[in-house]
């Protein structure tokens, strides 16, 4: 069996973890710090469960995570301006914490998917991130997601992606079943 180290060196891991809120996605990513492999860690924080992860880590743990909280604050859709701009340019993030970072975190995929939206709709026209999207705003929603993850699957480091777990029901048969909350759907 391989060893972690050599594993992780050949190609970068990329992952998905989803599940409903509270499940553990984030305390799970940040158990990572645990490992040489997987550190420096940086998360992007779109869900804002940092401190959840402080409260479980020793200090030591802490040391190798390093974290910038996104909303929008400044303008309409900034956090998606912001985030892209990590994925324009990954050695950003080293620069600015005078790391070379091993691992990059979205947390969470679904905030990213509220925050592209809302800039695409202030982009179409100045409208209001509670204005119903259209189909060419969703299908913006997915390019700039596709985007996103391509070029953090790119850098040649490791990226998890976390999202939130979502109830479907299937109109036809009438079964309720359990999707990856990554749609763009509103709350």
């Amino acid at each position: 069996m391989p060893q972690l180290s050599k594993s992780i060196h050949q190609k970068p891991l990329t992952a998905l973890l989803y599940g409903h809120s509270g499940l553990g996605k984030t305390t799970l990513w940040s158990r990572m710090s645990k490992f040489p492999e997987f550190c420096p860690i940086y998360c992007a924080d779109l869900d804002l469960r940092i401190a959840a992860v402080k409260a479980t880590l020793s200090d030591s743990e802490m040391e190798n995570i390093h974290f910038d909280e996104y909303r929008d604050t400044k303008f309409q859709g900034d956090a998606a301006v912001e985030v892209m701009k990590i994925a324009n340019n990954p050695d950003s993030i080293d620069k600015k914490y005078g790391l070379t970072f091993k691992t990059i975190v979205i947390d969470s995929g679904t905030f990213w998917m509220r925050a592209a939206m809302s800039r695409i709709l202030f982009l179409d026209g100045g409208k209001a991130p509670t204005t119903q999207p259209t189909l060419p705003n969703y299908m913006s929603q997915m390019s700039l997601t596709e985007e996103l993850v391509s070029k953090l699957c790119g850098s040649g480091r490791n990226l998890i992606l976390t999202c939130h777990e979502k109830n479907n029901k299937d109109e036809v048969v009438g079964r309720l079943y359990k999707t990856v909350d990554l749609t763009g759907d509103k709350p």
